[in-house]
This record gives C-alpha cells, sequence and structure tokens, in this order.
C-alpha cells in the first residue's frame, strides 16, 4: 500500500501485543516509499486507566439496566481505551521493516487535545 492510516482505532485493542502485532503489520504492507500514519495514546493518566465509567458500565448491565438508561441518562458507556509508551510504538514499526521520520504531538499532529491522554502521530515510511 502507499499509505496506511490509523487514527483513533488502536487505543481501542485491548491487548498491547494486539496492537504491536497491528503496527508491525500496517508496516510490513507498505510499499517501497510507501507512508504510514498512525495515532496512539503514549501515556494514560490513573483515572482514566482505571476507567471507572466502563466497569460501571459493565457492572450495570450484569444487574440488567438498560442500554439506553445507561447511555442517555447516565452517560456510561463501554468503551476501553488503550495506550502504548513510545519507544514500544517505534520499536514495533521498526520490526515492520518502517522507519520512523517524525512524531508529533497531538491527535493530527497540531498538538490538539481531546481528552487527558497524551496523543501522538506518527509519521514512518519504508
Amino acid at each position: 500500500f502507499d499509505l496506511v492510516v490509523s487514527f483513533i482505532v488502536l487505543q481501542h485493542v485491548p491487548d498491547r501485543a494486539v496492537i504491536s502485532s497491528y503496527l508491525r503489520d500496517m508496516a510490513r504492507i507498505l510499499a517501497p516509499g510507501g507512508a504510514m500514519v498512525v495515532q496512539m495514546p503514549a501515556s494514560m493518566p490513573l483515572r482514566q486507566r482505571i476507567q471507572w465509567r466502563r466497569r460501571a458500565y459493565h457492572g450495570l448491565r450484569v444487574a440488567r439496566v438498560p442500554e439506553r438508561t445507561l447511555y442517555d441518562r447516565l452517560g456510561l458507556d463501554p468503551i476501553r481505551m488503550n495506550w502504548m509508551a513510545h519507544r514500544d510504538v517505534e520499536a514495533a514499526i521498526r520490526l515492520g521493516g518502517a522507519d520512523v521520520i517524525a512524531v508529533q504531538d497531538g491527535w493530527l499532529g497540531d498538538g490538539s487535545r481531546v481528552g487527558r491522554e497524551e496523543n501522538l502521530t506518527y509519521i514512518a515510511t519504508r
């Protein structure tokens, strides 16, 4: 592929080993001269790592509280967030055969923040 892009995707994969394998595969399938642009949180505050909203959602679903009540009235959802250390993301991309040429802060490399986690955008070429 000439271009591989992933934004706001990998952080929802629950296992970092699987995230790492996806990063390797994204780099591996790049055509010579191809590029990849990937966003991934590099850290997450403890409060967010605990994910109390997701845990509350699942606990209340077990208690048979309707999903609409959880979403609409309580603002809860089952979304899981993950993060991966900067060095681990770069290592996975290198193992896939690509070179990280830039790392930028923010969702789009512009320093923008959506949550409290530190989001980095990686640009790599093969």
